[in-house]
């Protein structure tokens, strides 16, 4: 058994079979370079989101993989995400598999975006945005003078 490693994916090689060599690719879900995490549960919403917000700002995207909007802003958050790395952690969460925490946050519409800061929402948006969009709101809306 081996591993072989890109950026992108890691495939491991699990036997072979009359001389071919049988592999199963995963597909990293670990973002180095920024913040992003999936969440299913509400213990995991509880430290990935609400603790997590004492430090950085956390936006939190509840979506469907069925949802046209929720697959328009996704490469968006990320985005952005990516650019105030330092300053933003993205959490996002299925509703068809979290329906717990979408119930907790009472959503009505997806896509669901909340920005959560020192524990409480200090901002939050339905539907899908363009990425300068997102940056205004997170000026605007979200950040303080000092955080800008």
């Amino acid at each position: 058994i081996g591993i072989k490693t890109n950026m992108r994916r890691a495939t491991r090689v699990v036997g072979s079979f009359g001389g071919a060599r049988a592999s199963r690719c995963y597909v990293l879900t670990q973002r180095s370079s920024y913040h992003t995490v999936d969440i299913t549960t509400t213990e995991e919403f509880q430290k990935e989101v609400i603790e997590a917000s004492d430090n950085v700002t956390v936006v939190l995207d509840l979506y469907a993989d069925w949802c046209s909007p929720c697959r328009a802003l996704s490469p968006n958050l990320d985005s952005i995400a990516k650019e105030h790395y330092k300053r933003l952690k993205l959490v996002k969460a299925n509703v068809d598999n979290a329906k717990e925490i979408a119930q907790q946050m009472m959503v009505t519409g997806i896509p669901a975006v909340f920005a959560f800061r020192n524990q409480e929402v200090h901002g939050s948006f339905v539907g899908a945005k363009t990425k300068s969009e997102i940056n205004r709101w997170l000026t605007d809306d979200v950040w303080d003078e000092k955080d800008k």
